[in-house]
């Protein structure tokens, strides 16, 4: 009988969500106790006329990081995308949207406004080792029309990361192999490779 060597298996931890971003909210990704990223949502008014909300991520060390969106933006990934070493990432506070007004005028912006569904890139460390994954955020942010209240919902529905050190991971996917991992050989793939 002959053994053959199998390639190591690129695993996704997948934890699913049902968190409404209110205040604060500490995301640990592997659950080990440790805070690797804080989703936050909050609204300032200054005095009767002025009103923001804003909504935003702050990495809790500095190996920690998201994809960038461009700016103090945190980029909206869709399903799909691909989440690895090829990505720029922000390690620094920063925003997914805001919305409010000035002086009567009602304004919004960033790559989170609107109503969608899309996805954070995440960059973090696992014992030191650089480690990828993503968190799955409905997000609704829009002007009511009332210059008092400017809103944003936001609610965290999933989260997953890859077990391999830096192996890349597909927003979205929550279970089995990557597909990154090599396929192991079989004896009838190797038999059909052998001419």
């Amino acid at each position: 009988m002959v053994a053959f060597p199998q390639a190591a298996s690129a695993k996704i931890v997948y934890t699913p969500a049902d968190v409404r971003i209110v205040g604060t909210y500490n995301l640990d990704l592997n659950h080990d106790g440790i805070t690797d990223f804080s989703l936050w949502k909050h609204y300032f008014k200054c005095c009767p006329y002025d009103g923001v909300s804003l909504l935003g991520f702050t990495p809790k060390n500095n190996s920690n990081a998201v994809v960038s969106g461009g700016s103090a933006w945190a980029a909206a990934l869709p399903k799909g995308a691909r989440v690895g070493s090829t990505r720029v990432f922000d390690a620094t506070s920063g925003y997914m949207a805001i919305v409010g007004h000035d002086y009567g005028r009602l304004y919004g912006g960033g790559p989170w406004t609107g109503n969608i569904v899309a996805y954070l890139g995440l960059k973090f460390q696992i014992k030191g080792k650089t480690h990828y994954g993503w968190a799955r955020l409905h997000v609704v942010a829009y002007l009511t029309g009332k210059v008092e209240h400017p809103l944003i919902k936001a609610r965290l529905t999933g989260y997953a990361y890859e077990t391999i050190p830096n192996k890349a991971i597909i927003t979205g996917k929550t279970e089995g192999l990557n597909g990154f991992a090599e396929k192991p050989a079989t004896l009838g793939r190797l038999a059909l490779g052998r001419k």
